[in-house]
């Protein structure tokens, strides 16, 4: 007899799979949770990674520049070296010279009883030799030796470079003594080193040679001239005209000054605003831009001095199709073509976060 299972009953050496209960919503929000967690692990890994990555491009490239710089002064290793000896040595002498006649002169005083504010030997540090022109003089050296390497084909035989040799933190004299004075300049003179002098005298004849080095000293250049703090920005006011774009100058009058003359830290604005667009614009490529400005700067900056910094109203100058300026009352205005215009606010904006253009009435 055949017997057939039922095909409804149960079948020996199986199981039934237990249906699994569905997930409660506070599971879903746990394992939700717990991905977000690991993806925002992974975002902070990817961005400190990103980080090290870019300290470490920022690292090669100071070390490329510093290398340049080190083969550019390199070259010129044992002249720097001899002259920054010979700098130092005879500021020591000066010292000693402004030292030792104080002391001959209090020995004397005593011989002839003489009193304490009576000078036996007539001795004026002020019209001593300078520690500035001792440099100068120095730096003048290093000029005619290292220029003709720097610049073999003479292009940037008119970039001048006597902004370099100007010390703008020279101290106060105050209620100091004559003698006092001499010894504090002398004293702050022995911070500069023909070495540091070259280095930018290297940018300034051939900076594309360190762009990096070269970015960083112009766009201060320009920051310098054309930005205005607001705290806690910079902005830099410019206003689109028929030439191009004119950024300015500020001219702050105080009560009794001329109305159309340049203090002498006012001249230095303009002057360094000249040198800094064309050095500017020789880092760009753009060299017939860079020798119209030059020349422009050249130019304004002459007339300037034979007038003793004082100008016409509206005097301009012109740098060709790449820069127009003009001389007001209360501003000198930078006309710039649109393309030197494009490499000052590359150059600016690279430089200084949060640096705005902000356009304002001519």
């Amino acid at each position: 007899m055949h017997i057939t299972a039922s095909a409804q009953g149960p079948q020996l050496g199986t199981t039934e799979a237990p249906q699994s209960e569905p997930e409660s919503p506070a599971q879903l929000a746990l394992a939700a949770a717990e991905r977000a967690k690991d993806a925002a692990a992974r975002a902070v890994r990817a961005t400190a990674e990103a980080a090290e990555a870019e300290s470490i491009a920022r690292e090669a490239a100071e070390l490329a520049t510093t290398t340049k710089v080190t083969v550019l002064v390199g070259e010129a290793a044992s002249l720097l070296r001899d002259l920054d000896t010979a700098y130092q040595s005879i500021l020591d002498q000066l010292e000693q010279q402004t030292t030792g006649v104080v002391s001959i002169n209090s020995n004397l005083q005593k011989v002839l009883n003489a009193g304490t504010d009576t000078p036996v030997i007539n001795y004026q540090p002020d019209r001593a030799l300078s520690p500035q022109d001792v440099f100068r003089d120095l730096a003048e050296v290093l000029v005619r030796r290292e220029r003709p390497r720097l610049d073999p084909r003479g292009v940037r035989k008119d970039v001048r470079y006597d902004d370099l040799l100007r010390w703008s933190d020279e101290p106060v004299r105050g209620t100091q003594s004559a003698t006092e004075f001499a010894l504090s300049r002398i004293s702050r003179a022995r911070a500069r080193s023909l070495h540091d002098f070259y280095e930018r005298f290297v940018v300034r004849i051939s900076p594309e040679s360190l762009p990096d080095r070269a970015s960083e000293y112009v766009s201060q250049e320009l920051l310098g001239s054309f930005a205005v703090p607001v705290p806690p920005s910079l902005i830099v006011p410019n206003c689109v005209d028929s030439f191009g774009t004119a950024v300015f100058i500020r001219l702050t009058r105080q009560q009794g000054e001329k109305p159309y003359y340049l203090t002498h830290e006012q001249f230095v604005r303009v002057e360094q605003a000249f040198l800094a667009l064309a050095t500017a614009c020789v880092m760009a490529g753009n060299e017939q831009a860079a020798a119209a400005i030059t020349e422009a700067g050249n130019e304004l900056v002459r007339r300037l001095r034979e007038n003793h910094r004082q100008y016409r109203h509206a005097d301009e100058q012109h740098g060709g199709l790449h820069l127009r300026v003009v001389l007001w009352r209360d501003k000198v205005a930078f006309h710039l073509s649109n393309a030197v215009m494009d490499v000052l606010r590359s150059l600016m904006l690279a430089s200084s976060k949060g640096l705005q253009f902000v356009a304002v009435r001519g």
